[in-house]
């Protein structure tokens, strides 16, 4: 063993080996730095021309947004100094990505014949052929980017290229391509409910019921089909158009749904029936009572409270003697709401003087 030792320290790391090592370790950390240096001094290079062009570009676009005339317009374009501006963002892919991430930016923020004048000189500086490069990009988030700029930019025409993206596995790309879609072309760009397999999320719902907001209610597309979809979360976003939009011709379509697999679909279909319901509706939800669990049950009774009349009487006295107390609770408002004597009867029928019955009447005799 020490024999080995000595043959290492004579032989491999000799003074002249280390020096050697201790030479190149130099070397690289020197090489590092320098690299980092670098570095940094092109970022900040790239950034201060960013912040330059954006400064220069911003007096021109707001030139062009208070144009009142074409002829306005093409003054404003041909002007020299915006000439020499204009010129900077043919330069490289890179500033004219800045160019169209500038215009769609503007266009969130003003509306009528601004948006117009932006969009004029979009398509004068022949920017979509890059927006459209952006759009084969490999990576998504580029791709996601391109679809919403589409969408700010109002290019109409590139609906059935973004139509594809709408049912793509990533997330984000795949909620950005729908909204971008029903910001284009209003309640149409709901077509992809009718070939989407992945989830519609509760928030995605609720973003396209804000882009929605916008446009007039003239149809709902192919809502027979999406109501009958292999894929829940389009069935309960049916469900909810149905409701927000008070589409009474879809009063079957609904109905068919309270026997569907899926308790959360029941869940949607009772809410919805109850906001486009008929003096049938209540009899209706009384008969799937025991189809469903305790939380659409207690939801049937509140509904009751609002929509029962005389007919469900008889039910709901059978519902007092439920083992739940919060069934007992919801029943007996609800007789109340549609008896003027149903509080005699009710204390007819129970021991007012017992639990939990002397702890319910003095609460719903104060909502009386």
């Amino acid at each position: 063993m020490i024999e080995v030792l000595n043959y290492l320290i004579h032989h491999i790391f000799t003074e002249q080996t280390l020096d050697d090592t201790i030479i190149f370790f130099i070397f690289l950390i020197s090489l590092s730095i320098a690299f980092i240096f670098l570095y940094l001094f092109r970022k900040k290079k790239r950034w201060r021309r960013k912040v330059f062009l954006r400064k220069s570009l911003n007096n021109f676009i707001g030139e062009i947004a208070i144009c009142e005339s074409e002829t306005e317009l093409k003054e404003v374009f041909s002007n020299a100094e915006y000439q020499r501006v204009l010129l900077q963002f043919q330069q490289n892919e890179s500033d004219r990505n800045l160019l169209i991430s500038e215009l769609s930016e503007t266009t969130k923020k003003f509306r009528g014949s601004t948006i117009e004048n932006i969009l004029w000189l979009f398509e004068k500086m022949d920017l979509k052929k890059q927006l459209l490069k952006n759009l084969e990009n490999k990576k998504w988030h580029k791709k996601a980017k391109a679809i919403q700029q589409l969408s700010y930019l109002q290019q109409k025409d590139c609906t059935n290229i973004i139509l594809p993206f709408t049912n793509h596995e990533n997330d984000l790309l795949r909620t950005e391509a729908q909204i971008a879609l029903v910001k284009m072309t209003g309640f149409e760009g709901l077509e992809f409910l009718s070939k989407v397999t992945y989830p519609v999320s509760e928030w995605q719902q609720l973003r396209l019921i804000e882009e929605l907001s916008s446009n007039a209610c003239t149809s709902l597309g192919n809502i027979h089909q999406w109501l009958k979809s292999e894929n829940i979360s389009v069935v309960n976003f049916a469900l909810r158009l149905i409701e927000i939009y008070q589409q009474f011709d879809f009063y079957e379509e609904v109905k068919s749904c309270l026997t569907h697999s899926s308790m959360m679909v029941c869940n949607n279909a009772v809410l919805t029936i109850s906001n486009i319901s008929n003096e049938k509706t209540a009899d209706l939800l009384v008969a799937h009572f025991g189809d469903y669990d305790a939380f659409i049950q207690i939801k049937i009774l509140k509904i009751l409270q609002a929509n029962g009349s005389g007919t469900q009487l008889p039910f709901l006295f059978s519902i007092l003697n439920h083992p739940d107390d919060s069934y007992k609770l919801e029943a007996a408002k609800a007789i109340l709401k549609i008896s003027d004597t149903g509080m005699l009867t009710i204390e007819e029928l129970i021991d007012r003087n017992s639990f939990p019955w002397n702890v319910i009447l003095p609460q719903i005799k104060n909502v009386a």
